[in-house]
């Protein structure tokens, strides 16, 4: 019982964890995007 309650707990926190990063990651996309259209892009060109 213990061992499938922590692999249970270990899966949950992993999917957390990955929803967290997949709506950082996205964020990030947007900012960098965002950025390319304004200042970085002229940045590198000059």
């Amino acid at each position: 019982m213990t061992i499938k309650w922590t692999n249970q707990t270990i899966r949950e926190r992993t999917f957390k964890i990955s929803k967290k990063l997949e709506i950082n990651f996205k964020t990030d996309i947007l900012k960098i995007t965002k950025a390319g259209k304004g200042g970085i892009k002229n940045e590198s060109e000059s």
